[in-house]
């Protein structure tokens, strides 16, 4: 007999994957057993297989009917180069990091245009002031690769201070928003076809942060940066999500900060 027990394991097989493996033509069943004639006639001269004696085997060993075993010995006979090749996948997976920056700036100028860009009002604290904080507005707009952010005074922090005041009270960031290497690393080179995937990490970006605030000489600078996953989905809303969390993670890093300027008396 050819066949003793389809269920012994085939030590030698390749563990690369097949185009049998992927083919949804056959059942697991029927896949085992053209495994199994695989492991014995491989390395044959395909002349030396015959196609009715294994079909008998199949009838014999394994309870098939007469078409349903002379079917699957034939498949092997003419299609044992096609089912066990190499499975090379045809489907194009495109480059997160691609999606994102190649349409990064036109995202960016829809999302600023959208309700998605409004925040509400936060507070900051300055050091030395009276007031524990000023309340500012959040206003938006957009940057080569990334985004402004103006935090104002509220009207009513206008009619209380001073225009001079709350100008040395001015604070203003910008996100910029980067590829990074496999490392780490920023890295905003372009690169060709399948070198993005050697290149560049797919699965997080980075944003440097750079927040001003004060006024003319005194004015101070506060730099970090921090990693972000790209969207899973690359819909407008898991794009605007993925920058209202930047700008919220940005927001909250400033809020965290007593801010040292002059204290000015109020006018």
């Amino acid at each position: 007999m050819i066949f003793i027990c389809i269920l012994v394991k085939i030590s030698n097989m390749s563990e690369k994957k097949l185009f049998l493996d992927y083919t949804t033509e056959f059942n697991d069943f029927e896949k085992r057993l053209l495994r199994q004639i695989h492991n014995m006639y491989k390395n044959k001269d395909i002349m030396q297989f015959n196609t009715w004696d294994v079909a008998i085997d199949f009838i014999e060993n394994f309870d098939l009917g007469y078409k349903e075993a002379y079917d699957l010995a034939n498949t092997y006979y003419y299609n044992k180069e096609k089912l066990f090749r190499e499975y090379i996948p045809t489907k194009k997976v495109s480059a997160n990091s691609q999606i994102f920056f190649d349409k990064l700036n036109e995202f960016i100028q829809l999302f600023i245009s959208s309700d998605s860009s409004l925040f509400e009002n936060i507070d900051i604290k300055f050091k030395g002031d009276e007031e524990d904080y000023i309340d500012m507005e959040v206003v938006g707009d957009s940057a080569y690769n990334g985004f402004w952010f103006n935090l104002d005074p509220t009207e009513e922090m206008s009619a209380q201070y001073g225009w001079y005041y709350l100008e040395k009270r001015s604070v203003r960031f910008r996100n910029s928003i980067h590829k990074v290497g496999l490392g780490g690393e920023k890295n905003d080179k372009f690169y060709f076809g399948d070198e993005v995937f050697e290149n560049i990490d797919q699965d997080k970006f980075l944003v440097e942060t750079e927040i001003k605030y004060g006024y003319g000489d005194g004015e101070n600078d506060i730099l970090f940066k921090q990693y972000f996953d790209y969207p899973e989905k690359y819909t407008l809303k898991d794009i605007f999500s993925t920058f209202r969390d930047i700008i919220n993670k940005t927001l909250s890093e400033v809020q965290k900060k007593t801010l040292n300027v002059e204290p000015l008396e109020q006018v």
